[in-house]
């Protein structure tokens, strides 16, 4: 592209051709796409996604139970993203705990609790974030997992909600 600095760029019905990045002038030196892959433009709240299993889930097992699953898009080597969880938890003793974690592609644990409630019917709001610089170009997965601290004791999960945005 000439970095020829235009006034407006005219698409019509006759001929509309393509518009890229790449052919939209930011200034006179320095198009679009060039000022993006620079950095220079803010990307806060850009590449977002979220999943969410609103209703009531519930186990007996001492073993990790997933309650919600998120894979991510391809996300880009070397960029900073912000992730979000919340969800709210129970646990049926009051001698008994629940336990729940949220982790990165199965092998980062970026939260755990444990709670051994004082009242049964009442749920626990959990919520936290966690920032994550990527390493190379590919996909994750962010789960949120619960379970019970001994086998035969009844917890639920609910309103599990995770999201990831582009923070840097």
């Amino acid at each position: 592209m000439s970095k020829t600095y235009r006034q407006y760029i005219e698409l019509i019905w006759e001929n509309p051709g393509v518009l890229r990045a790449q052919d939209i002038p930011y200034s006179a030196t320095q198009s679009i796409k060039e000022v993006i892959d620079s950095g220079s433009v803010n990307v806060f709240g850009t590449e977002r996604q979220d999943e969410e299993h609103l209703p009531t889930q519930t186990t007996t097992s001492n073993v990790f139970q997933q309650a919600l699953r998120m894979t991510t898009g391809i996300l880009g080597n070397g960029k900073r993203y912000r992730l979000g969880w919340y969800y709210e938890v129970n646990c049926a003793s009051t001698s008994r705990k629940v336990i729940a974690q949220v982790e990165l592609d199965d092998l980062i644990q970026e939260q755990e609790i444990q709670i051994e409630p004082k009242d049964v019917n009442s749920f626990y709001p959990i919520s936290g974030f966690a920032y994550y610089t990527t390493t190379n170009d590919m996909t994750h997965t962010i789960d949120i997992d619960f379970r019970c601290s001994n086998n035969g004791t009844t917890v639920k999960i609910r309103k599990a909600r995770l999201e990831i945005w582009r923070v840097a």
